[in-house]
């Protein structure tokens, strides 16, 4: 049954219903704690690799609009705060193969600023891992700990990214 739910989570994520999807972890969770108590870890890790597929899919949707509305259009939306590629926590970001942000919908301070030794709460140098994974194999996945606006709190975030040409779309998602 828990793997019927599961695959049935990620079908809802991969078709871009993701409030169909975040509605049926929610009750997974919730019937977790209820019948399980000793489960809920591992629900929540489950929980945690939909969220990473969710990001996934948000970036391969930004790349094909990159592809075909071109890298002015895109850099735009990925920029607009309301835009396509913004869902609650959930956002793309774009930096050049040398760190360089590009596009960014929560902070624009950062746009036209060098990341590539920007460290996180730990020190580790994580988009240098971002653009060396990138520039080297394509795509690929980091984690890092950084703020998270909504709780205020350092909190771990997976980020998964692609290149195509000059740019990196990124997006990521907190463990909580």
């Amino acid at each position: 049954m828990e793997r019927e739910l599961i695959e049935g989570i990620i079908q809802a994520i991969n078709v871009g219903d993701t409030g169909r999807a975040a509605k049926m972890a929610s009750a997974a969770l919730e019937r977790a704690e209820q019948t399980e108590p000793e489960a809920i870890f591992a629900t929540e890790y489950e929980i945690m690799e939909l969220k990473g597929e969710e990001a996934k899919l948000l970036v391969r949707k930004a790349v094909d609009f990159y592809r075909s509305c071109g890298r002015e259009v895109a850099l735009a939306e990925f920029s607009n705060p309301k835009g396509r590629f913004r869902k609650d926590q959930l956002y793309v970001y774009a930096i050049d193969s040398n760190g360089l942000m590009l596009a960014h919908p929560i902070n624009e301070k950062y746009i036209g600023m060098d990341f590539l030794r920007v460290v996180d709460f730990e020190g580790r140098p994580f988009m240098k891992e971002i653009v060396g994974v990138a520039n080297a194999q394509g795509c690929g996945w980091v984690e890092y700990k950084w703020l998270n606006p909504l709780s205020g709190y350092d909190e771990l975030k997976t980020v998964y990214f692609e290149k195509h040409n000059d740019l990196i779309i990124c997006s990521g998602v907190y463990d909580h």
